[in-house]
């Protein structure tokens, strides 16, 4: 996030910022889901994913209708 160039549209900045801090943690939880041994941060895990890539793609749609 810190090599991303501002823009200074804070709603897009914050919009492309707050995408990828979202898919910084999918890759994480993946991590997690691939050497994780405890069930219980396994299915919260599956269950973070689900709703981070449903706000990824939140973000992704306002983001191509401000092109």
């Amino acid at each position: 996030m810190q090599k991303m160039p501002i823009t200074y549209d804070t709603e897009k900045d914050f919009a492309m910022m707050m995408k990828m801090h979202h898919q910084q943690g999918v890759d994480m939880l993946i991590i997690e889901l691939a050497k994780g041994k405890s069930p219980a941060m396994n299915a919260m895990a599956r269950q973070i994913i689900e709703a981070q890539k449903k706000e990824i793609t939140r973000f992704d749609q306002w983001l191509v209708k401000q092109k």
